[in-house]
């Protein structure tokens, strides 16, 4: 499908990814797409969007939120115990 987003040629290419889970359809793109990618010096680019994108950037804001679990418990240890190491 052609259209436009800000001024410049858009093509969506819309992906049925029906009867698999959506990490291992993104891995197929994203080698499709490295496979595939225009050389840099090119005005082209490639961006994946969609599910995909949400489901990245809600499992990195996931990942983070739980290293920052695991640093407050750490801390909060160290304050009720008064102590840096496991003794």
């Amino acid at each position: 499908m052609l259209s436009q987003l800000n001024i410049r040629p858009v093509f969506d290419v819309d992906a049925d990814v029906q009867g698999r889970d959506l990490n291992s359809a993104a891995a197929a793109i994203d080698r499709v797409i490295a496979a595939d990618r225009p050389p840099a010096a090119s005005a082209l680019t490639v961006n994946l969007g969609g599910q995909i994108e949400t489901m990245r950037d809600s499992y990195a804001g996931l990942f983070r939120g739980m290293a920052f679990a695991v640093i407050l418990v750490y801390l909060f240890l160290v304050i009720n115990f008064q102590s840096w190491l496991d003794r």
